[in-house]
């Protein structure tokens, strides 16, 4: 007997057999605005300078740290599998002091905020911290144990992602790196996000350096990131056909039909257009258990889900027909995701609960021949 319950999903990598495709590969350069950014300031615990039209790095007359956040969260503007080649940051110098400074970027491991904090005057010490304000002690305003940097200043990866020099005035621009674009390209991927540091090299009294934030009144002193990519090739389509099931679930399993069109020729993938697929096993209280989906628009693609809405028969059903329309009711979803020809995760979502197979086709329909290979 198998409860609908949820289990952890495992990825799973084969190659079947061979179907290739060549795509056209174009590079893209977007200009991105950032989500957030923010100043630290290390002899003002309390201070921060959320809504201020400039970023602080660098070293003050009396020997205390400035240290500047930045994020870019809204990757919109890049679409999903593209394969990112170049990444920039670019700043306005809006004032400095002193010797030109090397600043290195790093990216940020915690969570930090912008809240509403606004110097007055040039801005070079903060105000006081205002609710979801990043300060030298806390990622997100107010104090609690929960807020606190692990490390006074700020939580950060030790992988320097890319280094500039900052003189006093002009542009200045992060070039691009193999660090910098792994780690943009994470993010499109779907890791973690949390942003950037910049944190001054130089440990030299009068060498603070200021830098127009996304609030400044003159748009071209805002900061902004360019991003080059290409195209990532399309997902493949997949054939499914056969019996499917998930080891770790015995007596469990779905019967995945696939209806060409009429002129399709054997074991053309690009006219699998119609599917229907059957599930036989339990219910919630272990008594025996069959639903039919609906026929939906096909293909399936390379990891991407498709979702079903599920049926689920009178007392005339059985385990190889359906009963007839007029004795189905809705169940509830079938969601598949192919990660390739022969593995997958099949979650069911509906009237007896959640329950999750990370399938593997047991049965294939003869001729229809599927890969992911290039």
């Amino acid at each position: 007997m198998k409860a609908f319950t949820l289990s952890s999903l495992r990825v799973l990598t084969l190659v079947g057999l061979m179907f290739s495709a060549q795509f056209a590969v174009a590079q893209t350069t977007v200009t991105l605005s950032p989500t957030l950014d923010n100043s630290m300031f290390e002899e003002l615990l309390d201070n921060s300078a959320g809504s201020e039209e400039n970023v602080f790095i660098g070293v003050t007359n009396n020997g205390d740290e400035r240290r500047g956040l930045i994020a870019f969260q809204d990757l919109s503007a890049i679409p999903a599998n593209s394969i990112i080649t170049n990444v920039e940051l670019n700043f306005a110098i809006t004032r400095g002091v002193g010797p030109s400074i090397d600043v290195a970027l790093f990216a940020t491991t915690t969570e930090w905020g912008e809240g509403t904090s606004n110097p007055t005057n040039a801005g070079g010490q903060g105000a006081p911290a205002q609710v979801g304000d990043a300060t030298w002690d806390v990622a997100m305003f107010p104090r609690t144990a929960e807020s606190l940097w692990q490390n006074q200043g700020g939580d950060f990866d030790p992988t320097e992602l890319s280094r500039t020099s900052i003189g006093t005035s002009g542009t200045i621009t992060f070039p691009s790196s193999e660090e910098l674009v792994a780690r943009v390209q994470s993010w499109l991927d779907g890791g973690d996000n949390s942003g950037l540091i910049l944190i001054s090299q130089l440990d030299q009294n009068r060498s603070a350096k200021r830098l127009g934030s996304k609030e400044n009144a003159s748009p071209a002193n805002r900061p902004s990131m360019q991003v080059t990519f290409t195209n990532g090739a399309p997902a493949q389509p997949l054939t499914a056909s056969g019996l499917w099931f998930d080891p770790n679930l015995p007596g469990d399993g779905f019967n995945v039909i696939e209806s060409p069109q009429l002129t399709a020729e054997k074991g053309d993938l690009s006219t699998a257009n119609n599917i229907t697929i059957f599930y036989f096993g339990y219910d919630a209280l272990g008594a025996r258990l069959w639903l039919v989906s609906d026929t939906i628009a096909g293909p399936f693609l390379q990891n991407q889900p498709l979702t079903f809405p599920m049926l689920v028969g009178g007392t005339s059903g059985n385990f190889q027909t359906p009963a007839p329309g007029s004795e189905l009711s809705n169940w509830g979803t079938l969601e598949v995701t192919l990660s390739d020809c022969v593995n997958g995760v099949f979650q069911l979502n509906g009237a007896d609960g959640d329950k999750r197979f990370e399938a593997s086709q047991l049965t294939a329909v003869d001729g229809l021949n599927c890969s992911t290979a290039p």
